[in-house]
């Protein structure tokens, strides 16, 4: 409004790098006896990603101390690096990247970039070496979300197992202490609208010989003995139908075992976080948004509108939340219809 003239624009391209998901692994060496350890040649596969003009593998402790920047994780002799665990990610970054250096920790990482999620590189001693099963490694078909008491059958279906090693095979059912609380025969059976308001993890077990404690009421973590090995937990998370999320969802006719979250694309970084997490919504066609975030519990920890008109990428501050995983859901404020869900992990 008033006596005003505009110049011709000038386009600033903002690019989101995308490091994608790695698919492999874990990997259990002995390390010590002078036989070489590497990880096999196209055992680690990425899916998706490939946005950025630069890549890297990376190689951490299990505190995200960098140890090694190597050209390709297959190179990477694990036998001198003596006991312990390492993890294995890739980077992709544009421009300047500060703080990818030995010595550094990944967690402290500065620029434009996106590391992936990790690959767990085990290294035992020779006199720990016990035997040699591998649980797998879970790659579900979505976020489940369920709604519990609403009289619709929840299942978790679509979960893929890949890469598990072992005479036995067994699924297993816990809640987020380890507790077993189910054994069965496919994770596709079992009915979770049944099961009450919580958390539940659901695991596959590889093992060889006789395995003491796989029972209802016993410990994953804890009452395990034998030659066994557990995949990565995937989470089933079972909100009453009076929380706040459920209720938005419910609101929002989303049909939650569908896992269907797509209309907006968004991406976050980095995730995990320990600090901050940035969510950019530069693809987006929203204007009037609210962010909510849900703990394991169904609790909501974080809740802000923000108009989006000036700024597309979102500062949120997780220092303060425990460590574990959490949801993050974008409404429209607009018709208060969520438009994506997305789960944060806090380290």
């Amino acid at each position: 409004e008033g006596d005003f003239d505009l110049s011709n624009s000038i386009s600033v391209y903002r690019n989101q790098p995308d490091a994608g998901e790695l698919v492999g692994g874990p990997f259990e060496f002995t390390v010590g006896d002078g036989e070489a350890d590497n990880i096999a040649e196209g055992t680690i596969t990425i899916e998706g990603g490939g946005v950025g003009a630069n890549g890297q593998w990376v190689v951490t402790d299990d505190q995200g101390n960098i140890l090694g920047l190597p050209p390709s994780p297959y190179v990477v002799d694990f036998d001198g690096a003596g006991e312990g665990t390492c993890l294995v990610w890739y980077l992709r970054y544009d421009g300047e990247l500060i703080g990818a250096e030995v010595g550094k920790n990944a967690n402290d990482l500065e620029g434009c970039f996106s590391l992936s999620n990790s690959i767990t590189v085990i290294r035992k001693g020779v006199e720990s070496e016990e035997c040699d099963v591998n649980g797998g490694y879970l790659k579900p078909g979505g976020l489940y979300l369920f709604c519990q008491g609403d009289g619709i059958a929840d299942y978790a279906e679509d979960i893929d197992l890949r890469n598990n090693e072992g005479i036995n095979s067994q699924w297993v059912i816990t809640d987020v202490e380890g507790n077993i609380l189910g054994l069965p025969a496919s994770p596709d059976q079992v009915n979770f609208d049944e099961a009450g308001p919580g958390v539940c993890l659901i695991w596959h077990l590889s093992f060889d010989g006789e395995l003491n404690g796989a029972k209802v009421g016993y410990n994953a973590f804890t009452d395990l003995d034998g030659c066994y090995d557990l995949s990565n937990p995937v989470p089933v998370f079972r909100f009453p139908t009076d929380s706040g999320l459920c209720d938005i969802l419910i609101y929002s006719g989303k049909n939650l075992s569908t896992n269907d979250f797509s209309d907006v694309n968004i991406s976050m970084y980095p995730n995990p976080a320990s600090h901050k997490v940035k969510i950019d919504l530069s693809k987006s066609v929203l204007e009037d948004i609210t962010v909510r975030i849900h703990s394991f519990t169904g609790s909501e920890v974080y809740n802000k509108s923000v108009n989006l008109s000036a700024n597309r990428l979102l500062d949120v501050d997780v220092s303060r939340f425990s460590q574990g995983t959490y949801l993050i859901s974008i409404t429209d404020n607009t018709d208060r219809s969520v438009k994506t869900v997305k789960k944060l992990i806090v380290e």
